[in-house]
């Protein structure tokens, strides 16, 4: 290369290097900016939880002080700054405020609030009037639970519509974990024992999510140094068993954290544990049915991932620069915390917490929450429970493209905890569940956040509701927030015997493409799709292979195709039989793609319970 060649060359990687020395970080500390002012915490677990409370469709942040101190829900102006609004005053009983969850537990649209308490002090429910104005009804709702309360997590485990309640218990010398069933309306009742899942030992954190993915919620359940770590799997009866020898899972740790995330995307659930120094990541290996292991030991796994360091407790996997692959963010109580950046491969994640600017943004801290505050398609992170009080880092951007999911739930639950949705683009498929409870303390942004990188459009969307319908929508442009509502059936006026009864359905994206109804007297066992889906009918259930047999003179038209505008209808011709009166049964509805392909089965509506007079 001649001398003025190299010349030229020389001075292009110093202004290269110039420039990226530049480029400003990709997260900065905005708390100053954004009007955000919490006390500090040393040395108590206290929690926060972002939510849109007051229904002006933005995220606001509800978050206790502790102690005599008020309880204030920072009111998100939308432009990015926050105005203390106080739903508890100080100077009243004392609290040891914990862990924070937000959920509509009563179904009526608005976000409620569960915050646990410690020390001997009765965990507190706020029930939202929709405007963001609360009332402890603790008391009356069956779940002012008087223990350590240190973390909670809401999910349907029975698939009734009604969310549940888990709470986990940091206590060395009794039981830890309490289950709460929701009978309807916001009302609980204490189900730990006869559910099987009052174990003893210390406790930081548990999760409902579907571990064996067979469409019920199981419960990842954490133990901080007495005993393993136990995976309560739902065996649809109401009841649960550990299954985490079986997989590879039941280690002993300190466990603070839980998070889950496809790491690679290949349609298998990994899951992240916090612990001091050496943590615990679960990746599934589909060829053994279980976690992989590594040595014998359980942070060989992590390690081998090249996550280790630091006394970690709030972790969460999140795409923060928007490439379509998960990354990991965990916080630290005596140092930074730290930023890994994920390939979307089996090769190790890159540490980027220097150059990511996170590490000098965010304080040392307990609690972490993952939430796009300012609603620009970035993820930011929130800590809490520090030295230096709530901290919010905004995200700067700057990577690919996104596009934001959240739903409303109709035959589920409203909030569709429990919902896992799939987007497909150019060949890979990305996954995501609704959770709640996920990371430590804290409730996060419960909206699907899908980085997409390069793809500039969705191919399909495909949501697996809580309760066993399928939506599926096309062609969704990227970088926006979407909001898709679960479609339900209607019954014109109520069914009759001895008529002919009307069942209206409307699925989203599917005009034109053949449908089938059914009526079943019983939803298991339910009939499992190639593609890890299942029909939730009996195949043996007598109402429901009358209900297809050709010339039945008691059933009436129950396929067809669905209208270009409006909803479907399916007719019934119930026979007017005394034992019918009071009978319960079960809707479902499925279409086909391609048209009347019995293989290739699309959306699914239901099961929605109906009732005979």
């Amino acid at each position: 290369m001649p001398m003025d060649h190299r010349i030229v060359f020389f001075v292009c990687l110093v202004l290269q290097f110039a420039l990226r020395a530049q480029t400003p970080p990709q997260f900065v500390n905005v708390n100053a900016s954004a009007g955000i002012a919490l006390p500090p915490s040393l040395g108590v677990n206290r929690g926060a939880a972002w939510a849109d409370f007051d229904g002006d469709g933005d995220l606001d942040l509800f978050a206790p002080e502790g102690v005599s101190a008020p309880i204030r829900l920072w009111v998100n102006q939308g432009n990015g700054t926050f105005t203390p609004q106080v739903v508890v005053p100080g100077g009243g009983t004392s609290r040891l405020d914990q862990g924070c969850v937000a959920a509509d537990i009563d179904n009526d649209g608005d976000q409620d609030v569960f915050l646990c308490q410690g020390g001997g002090r009765r965990c507190m429910l706020f029930i939202n009037d929709g405007t963001g104005s609360f009332i402890n009804e603790a008391a009356a709702r069956g779940v002012d639970w008087l223990g350590f309360g240190l973390a909670a997590t809401f999910g349907d485990y029975d698939r009734d519509g009604w969310l549940d309640l888990f709470v986990s218990e940091w206590n060395f010398g009794g039981a830890t974990h309490r289950l709460f069933h929701n009978d309807g309306g916001g009302y609980f009742t204490d189900v730990s024992v006869a559910a099987g899942v009052d174990l003893s030992g210390a406790s930081y954190a548990a999760m409902f999510c579907d571990v064996d993915r067979d469409g019920w919620q199981d419960i990842f359940a954490t133990r901080d140094a007495t005993g393993n770590n136990v995976i309560f799997r739902n065996q649809g009866d109401g009841t649960f068993v550990d299954i985490a020898p079986a997989l590879g899972a039941s280690h002993h740790l300190a466990s603070m954290c839980i998070t889950v995330g496809d790491l690679h995307n290949d349609g298998d659930w990994d899951y992240f544990i916090s612990n001091i120094n050496d943590h615990d990541l679960l990746v599934w290996d589909s060829s053994t049915q279980s976690f992989q292991s590594s040595g014998g030991v359980f942070w060989g796994v992590a390690q081998n991932y090249g996550i280790t360091g630091g006394w970690a407790w709030g972790g969460q996997f999140f795409d923060y620069d928007n490439d379509g692959n998960l990354d990991l963010y965990y916080n630290c109580i005596y140092q930074f915390g730290r930023l890994f950046h994920g390939s979307g491969t089996t090769q190790p994640f890159v540490e980027v917490s220097a150059a990511s600017g996170v590490q000098s943004a965010l304080p040392p801290s307990y609690g972490l929450a993952v939430v796009d505050y300012d609603d620009d398609g970035n993820l930011d992170l929130f800590s809490s429970s520090g030295q230096s009080g709530g901290q919010l880092a905004r995200n700067l951007g700057g990577g690919g493209h996104w596009l934001r999911v959240k739903l409303e739930g109709t035959i589920c639950n409203r909030d569709a905890i429990g919902a896992v949705v799939l987007a497909r683009t150019a060949g890979t498929t990305r996954r995501r569940q609704l959770l709640s409870g996920e990371s430590f303390l804290c409730q996060g942004d419960r909206r699907l956040h899908f980085g997409l990188g390069t793809a500039t459009v969705v191919d399909s969307l495909e949501i697996r509701w809580p309760d066993g319908s399928v939506s599926v929508l096309e062609n969704l442009a990227v970088d926006q927030e979407i909001t898709v509502v679960q479609p339900s059936f209607q019954v014109v006026g109520s069914l009759t015997p001895g008529s002919t009864n009307q069942l209206l359905f409307e699925p989203l994206g599917d005009a034109g493409r053949g449908y089938g109804v059914l009526l079943t007297t019983t939803t298991s066992p339910p009939v499992a799709l190639s593609d890890g889906r299942f029909l939730n009918v009996w195949s043996g259930d007598a109402l429901a292979n009358a209900v297809v047999q050709p010339g039945n003179p008691f059933f009436g038209p129950s396929s067809g195709v669905i209208p270009p505008t409006g909803p479907a209808t399916a007719y019934f011709n119930i026979p007017n039989l005394p034992w019918l009166s009071g009978f319960g049964s079960y809707a479902l509805a499925f279409t086909l793609d391609p048209l009347y392909s019995p293989s290739q089965i699309r959306s699914i509506m239901g099961p929605q319970f109906v009732v005979i007079p």
